[in-house]
């Protein structure tokens, strides 16, 4: 098994990314005034916040995310279960 703790700021570099994604695909596949696109334009949003705190703040944080067998950071961001 494998504990997997991430600095603050590596976990909200891949929310950021994911949440991205998933809009950009949205996007494409419906209009920007959809509300799903909206959605996660508004979710990319607090997790940009959230990020730029981060990065002034002078404590460093760590976030624990679980522990799963041979799991991968990436494998969060890509489960069904997120």
């Amino acid at each position: 098994m494998s504990l997997l703790l991430w600095d603050e700021s590596e976990y909200l570099i891949c929310k950021i990314e994911t949440i991205r994604q998933q809009m950009v695909q949205a996007a494409e596949k419906k209009s920007l005034d959809d509300e799903t696109v909206v959605k996660l334009s508004q979710e990319l949003d607090i997790y940009l916040v959230k990020y730029q705190k981060s990065k002034h703040s002078k404590n460093k944080k760590s976030i624990y995310i679980g522990m799963l067998s041979g799991a991968k950071k990436s494998d969060i961001f890509n489960s069904p279960y997120k």
